[in-house]
């Protein structure tokens, strides 16, 4: 299927026939494609939309250089265009630095529809502090580039501002025509730091704490600024968690019929004392015994080291579990 507007296009197939939708977005460098087993087990219970992002996958290249903006008011006309009045937003990557572009817009304006749930998958939008050998490093490459770009050195080594740059830029950047090249520039120059109390949804975070392009450091503030958030951990993940760990991933995202749940030594995250709604997914959340999974309120939950105490012992590995054989912390959608 195809959506247009203002001259940029997208690329998306739609999955399910669910009352709400889920609407999936990839990093920079991928397609929809790598999301498509999550789409299928998804659609069995939503909606699912599955877009290549302008410059990816079936999507042809803009026009002209887009920001993490424009992407997001393509996709509120493409919610809009549907019909939609609901929907969980996943989003990896640059896909994350989209999702944070739509609060902001819903910030300033009523959107044509309800965002119920977020997860976000190594997610980028928090522009990396630079330190002194990184500033002086960008100082002496600016430098290098102005006096190759003199017209007495180009005729001297032609092509040589272009080699300076490849040396300089990252893989995606060099692999990217100049248009896509632009709209990296656009989107690694914007800090959307201040997008995050924005956001107004309950949040999973799905981390690699090895991820070397968007550090755990990244999650983590996340989580702080982030009103409703939680943080899963994978374990020696890289950038792309979600496939270094399919089954935690699976069980984290949004559930696909399943009672699925994430075993409490995966979790990371803050206690629920401090208002909002039930916050999913935090760390070593336990529900007192006995209780019925459907009568669950956020009053049920205590922090770990509060249930143990009132155990009478020690930490222990996992509490005891429900008759119906319920456990951890409530299971994400």
């Amino acid at each position: 299927m195809r959506y247009t507007e203002n001259g940029r296009t997208v690329e998306y197939e739609r999955l399910g026939d669910g009352e709400r939708a889920v609407l999936i977005l990839h990093g920079w460098g991928c397609s929809g494609e790598m999301f498509r087993g999550t789409a299928e087990l998804l659609a069995k219970k939503y909606t699912v939309l599955l877009p290549d992002l302008c410059g990816f996958g079936g999507s042809p290249e803009p026009p002209a250089p887009m920001s993490p903006g424009d992407y997001a008011d393509l996709f509120i006309g493409l919610l809009a265009s549907l019909g939609i009045t609901h929907v969980s937003l996943i989003g990896h990557s640059y896909g994350g630095r989209v999702i944070l572009k739509l609060f902001e817009r819903q910030s300033a304006q009523p959107l044509p529809f309800v965002i119920d749930r977020v997860m976000l998958v190594d997610a980028a939008g928090i522009k990396p502090k630079q330190s002194p050998g990184a500033r002086l490093s960008l100082a002496a490459y600016k430098a290098g580039r102005r006096i190759l770009s003199t017209k007495p050195m180009q005729k001297l080594f032609p092509g040589a501002v272009d080699a300076w740059r490849k040396k300089r830029g990252s893989a995606d950047y060099n692999n990217a025509s100049e248009t896509m090249k632009k709209t990296l520039v656009l989107a690694v120059n914007e800090d959307l730091t201040h997008c995050l109390p924005k956001v107004t949804a309950p949040t999973l975070l799905f981390w690699g704490d090895a991820d070397d392009a968007t550090p755990l450091a990244d999650a983590k503030r996340m989580e702080r600024e982030i009103p409703d958030a939680g943080l899963v951990v994978v374990r020696g993940g890289s950038h792309f968690s979600f496939a270094d760990d399919p089954a935690l991933f699976r069980r984290g995202r949004a559930d696909a019929g399943g009672q699925q749940r994430c075993e409490p030594d995966h979790v990371q995250g803050k206690n629920p004392g401090t208002g909002g709604r039930i916050r999913l997914w935090k760390k070593h959340l336990y529900a007192v015994p006995g209780l019925p999974r459907h009568a669950l309120r956020r009053r049920d939950l205590v922090p770990r080291k509060r249930y143990h105490k009132a155990q009478g012992r020690g930490a222990a590995p996992k509490p005891a579990a429900h008759p119906d054989g319920f456990s951890g912390p409530v299971r994400f959608l």
